[in-house]
């Protein structure tokens, strides 16, 4: 039984290498094929449907380089994503895999976690849209094929004509002749090709100068009344046909920029109805073969005939000839029937719309193809209509373009953010997906806690994206994901922007998330003036939303200006920098306060920030001699002066920064938690 998992190549000569890639990758739950050179790679290519492949550019035998030609020239691996990872770091060998085809690109550093956490997230990115691709790729070719049986239908119709019992010939708008049946090349003796001009025709059917001339003015007084609109009344004439000068009557029909000539021999009229009459049943044979819901209606909605499938989607029980389609649609959806019909048989043009129908019990979209068709039984001009469902056509494209931009922008802000990409690059990369970044702008990080219990992944992402897709579409705002939050630029083009109205407009949006069944957070980085500063401010934004609870602040929305001395978070690249800045200043008073239980550190924030000394040793119930022995302690322990300005600074610093760490010293503070 074949695998349903995805299905992954990882190419690299270093074993190590390899091991590590799939390591990093495990939770993919993807099955993994091995390879060691471009020549192994297209080897797997041949024998399995790959969805990712994880490529490094130097290897023996073939390079990446290689395989990235040989795939962007094989129409059927060119859609594979690949993700190049190699130790060149040059920006030119960068641009030439990107311009080859490939996904993205890493530089090879198994000592990043940041990169490990992203090689993950940008497979299953990529993994993600070549799925999406391939059940597009899958409806298009539904699509292609059944065009291939609209052909095979014509080519049907064309066989249908050949048994017209008739002479008929097809004429386009410039007098020229398009296809014409055997019946007509067996009357008149001759064969007419494609393209031969009207008075090449005339030539051969009429003998003398005076028919001739005659019959090319009534063509002429025929194609002139056909640009107009004009009903066309049949006409009677004698020309040579296979039994001498025989009577025909001559029926002229309209469609489009064509005309359908029949040239019907009125001498044997029994032997021409009966005819007649096999033809017709013909013709509602190849009907009822169609696969769409098709019937025969005229301008009042009033239905003919119905070839089958229409029990799809109306509710009544058929027949339904005779019926009228307010009988069988709801009002609006009958409404727009009758007044497409109308527009078809005033122009004499057929039209295609779509419109939501109701069909088994559910909205569905319909495309609605109508024709002008002349009945045979009601001798006036009706309208010919198909209808096919479009819905899961409409809804796939829809989704994996959203899909395909939700994931563009996504990347685009993470690699400027993480200095993946200039800011001119992402610029450009933003523009190409319709994002114009006004500037100035203000920098927010949403942070969103969903308010059910055991909230699935797949609900929370759809949670995300419809967010995301709300607040972008305001015209003014930019959202995209970002590390499990969705990073906002405000685009309000204000330098003077105050703080007060920044904080009035997150209140905004934390009620546009509650509009979800949704509580969240926003943490203010303030006004930027340009896109390179995008990195800074997501970094203040952080640490203004992950220091605003610390401060006691219980509102929803944070200020990077309030954060106080709280703002030196930004400054540290990660929580794990700050611990060691912590242990820098603080370790030995922390150790000693943890071994022997001597309180240093409570002592240490109420001389920072408390009052006097004496009311500091009131409220700890001590002697004032026993607070200055613990002063002295601190200051020999740390090795600094709380006397001294830029000691006292450092310190007020890490002691806050520890009260952040540990909770106000409820967490036991730990230098090498992550």
């Amino acid at each position: 039984m074949e695998s349903t998992a995805w299905q992954v190549i990882i190419a690299d000569d270093a074993e190590v290498t390899r091991i590590l890639l799939k390591n990093y990758l495990k939770n993919l739950q993807a099955d993994f094929f091995e390879a060691r050179d471009g020549l192994e790679v297209m080897d797997i290519l041949n024998r399995r449907s790959i969805d990712l492949i994880i490529l490094d550019l130097r290897m023996p035998v073939q390079d990446g380089f290689s395989v990235l030609q040989t795939m962007k020239s094989h129409d059927e691996y060119r859609h594979i994503p690949v993700i190049v990872q190699s130790v060149l770091d040059e920006e030119d060998t960068i641009s030439k895999a990107l311009a080859m085809g490939a996904y993205d690109y890493f530089v090879k550093n198994h000592d990043n976690r940041l990169l490990q956490k992203d090689l993950l997230l940008k497979a299953r990115n990529a993994i993600q849209t070549h799925t999406y691709y391939k059940q597009v790729r899958q409806e298009v070719n539904q699509r292609q094929q059944a065009e291939m049986e609209l052909r095979a239908s014509e080519n049907v119709a064309r066989s249908i004509l050949e048994n017209v019992p008739h002479a008929m010939i097809v004429m386009n708008s410039n007098e020229e002749s398009v296809y014409c049946n055997k019946v007509w090349e067996e009357t008149f003796h001759c064969s007419v090709a494609k393209g031969t001009r009207v008075e090449a025709l005339v030539e051969v059917m009429f003998t003398s100068p005076e028919e001739r001339k005659n019959a090319l003015s009534v063509v002429r007084k025929i194609t002139w009344q056909m640009a107009q609109g004009r009903h066309i009344r049949p006409f009677v004439f004698r020309i040579a046909g296979t039994a001498g000068r025989s009577v025909y009557e001559a029926k002229v029909k309209a469609v489009g920029d064509y005309s359908i000539w029949q040239l019907v021999d009125i001498t044997g009229t029994k032997q021409r109805e009966a005819r007649i009459k096999a033809v017709v049943s013909l013709l509602r044979d190849f009907a009822r073969a169609i696969p769409d819901s098709s019937f025969i209606m005229d301008n009042k909605g009033i239905i003919l005939n119905e070839f089958g499938n229409l029990q799809h989607i109306v509710s009544k029980e058929g027949p339904y000839a005779g019926k009228s389609v307010y009988h069988l649609f709801p009002p609006r959806e009958a409404g727009i029937l009758v007044q497409a019909a109308e527009n078809v048989l005033t122009h004499d043009l057929p039209v295609y719309v779509e419109a939501e129908v109701t069909a088994a019990g559910s909205r569905q979209l319909y495309g609605i193809r109508m024709a002008p068709l002349k009945h045979p039984e009601v001798g006036h001009n009706t309208v010919a209509v198909t209808m096919m469902n479009v819905t899961k056509q409409r809804q796939s494209e829809r989704n994996f373009q959203l899909s395909y931009l939700r994931q563009r922008r996504r990347d685009t802000f993470g690699d400027l953010i993480h200095g993946r990409v200039s800011p001119a690059a992402a610029a450009e990369k933003l523009a190409a997906l319709g994002i114009i970044i006004g500037v100035p702008f203000s920098v927010m990080l949403l942070q969103v806690e969903s308010t059910q219990d055991g909230m699935h992944d797949e609900d929370r992402q759809l949670l995300m994206d419809s967010l995301g897709d709300e607040l972008s579409g305001t015209g003014h705002m930019t959202a995209w994901e970002q590390d499990g939050r969705m990073g906002l630029l405000w685009q309000h083009k204000r330098p003077d922007m105050a703080k007060a109205e920044e904080l009035q407009f997150a209140v905004g949006l934390i009620r546009t998330v509650k509009k979800y069944g949704a509580s969240g957070r926003i943490g203010i980085a303030g006004v930027c003036s340009s896109l390179a500063q995008l990195t800074h401010a997501y970094s203040n934004a952080q640490a203004a939303l992950e220091a605003g609870p610390q401060r006691g602040e219980s509102s929803e929305v944070y200020h990077f200006q309030d954060a106080g001395v709280m703002q030196v978070l930004s400054l540290f690249a990660s929580r794990r920098e700050a611990r060691e800045y912590v242990k820098r200043v603080l370790g030995r008073l922390i150790e000693r306060d943890q071994d022997r239980g001597l309180d240093l550190m409570e002592t240490l924030g109420r001389l920072l920030f408390g009052p006097s000394a004496k009311e500091i040793a009131q409220e700890l119930s001590v002697h004032n001699k026993t607070l200055y022995f613990r002063k002295r302690r601190i200051e020999t322990t740390t090795g600094l002066s709380l006397e001294n300005l830029e000691d006292r600074l450092t310190i007020s610093v890490a002691y806050k920064l520890w009260v952040y760490l540990t909770h106000n010293g409820q967490k036991e503070f730990n230098p090498e938690e992550k």
